[in-house]
């Protein structure tokens, strides 16, 4: 009897059984992990969406709101001295005109979901003009999805989770899990193809009646000398109420 090659044989049997039970742990392991990463990015998804609804929402109701009100204190002091125009035509009203028109349009959508209920009180929005640089931000909103304990594996480090546990229907137990962003928006007034009213009195002041210096320092505008009336029009069409138009601001400058 050759004990030494059933020793050999032996051993044979355990590194083969050995390396079969290890393979069949690394299958369960990588099964569970990409069951993880499948599930997850779902979730994800779903708040993330909720955020990039808000921020194009933001986006697109703050330029309108803008336009509009520039257009409407354009047309209140239009033909006016320049200085006249200046003093209801400035930034300060320009800034609370679009505020106002932000909060009707905003807060008159008719929304379904509660997350954009909760952003349409407005609690923490605010909106300034700063050298020619509109900004608002709707302050900190909270996003959030109820989810399976077994979906939000993984992700806090991912969104920065703020976990609500509570009992749901039929006894699952379910977390409220979301993230709270920042949600705001900014745009210069020139790359939309205006000016702000503040530089605009400034060019005025400086270059008056000269129609090259006025040209040169309003690319924005085409621009026409009518004896003492200043004309600009706007080069692009802006959505005003229900049409497309250009802004048209005129002024007395002797």
């Amino acid at each position: 009897m050759n004990k030494r090659g059933d020793l050999s044989i032996t051993l044979l049997v355990f590194m083969i059984f050995t390396l079969c039970l290890f393979s069949l742990v690394a299958m369960i392991y990588n099964l569970r992990t990409v069951d993880e990463k499948v599930v997850n990015p779902d979730f994800i998804g779903k708040v993330y969406l909720q955020e990039d609804r808000t921020r194009s929402l933001l986006d697109t109701i703050l330029e309108k709101s803008a336009v509009e009100a520039y257009s409407s204190l354009a047309v209140e002091s239009s033909g006016k001295d320049y200085k006249d125009f200046f003093k209801n035509a400035n930034d300060l009203n320009l800034e609370a005109r679009t505020r106002e028109n932000f909060i009707m349009k905003f807060q008159g959508m008719k929304f379904q979901e509660d997350y954009m209920k909760k952003v349409a009180e407005l609690t923490n929005f605010n909106l300034k003009i700063e050298n020619g640089v509109i900004k608002a931000d709707l302050g900190e909103s909270y996003f959030h999805e109820n989810a399976t304990i077994e979906e939000i594996k993984g992700i806090k480090k991912v969104l920065g989770i703020v976990y609500k546990p509570g009992k749901y229907p039929q006894g699952t137990l379910m977390i409220d899990a979301g993230y709270k962003p920042e949600i705001s928006s900014s745009f210069e007034l020139d790359k939309l193809g205006l000016v702000s009213f503040d530089k605009l009195k400034s060019v005025i002041e400086s270059c008056k009646k000269d129609a090259n210096c006025l040209q040169n320092n309003l690319g924005n505008f085409d621009v026409v000398i009518n004896a003492n009336k200043v004309v600009l029009k706007t080069k692009k069409s802006f959505m005003i109420g229900t049409e497309f138009r250009v802004i048209e601001i005129s002024m007395q400058v002797s």
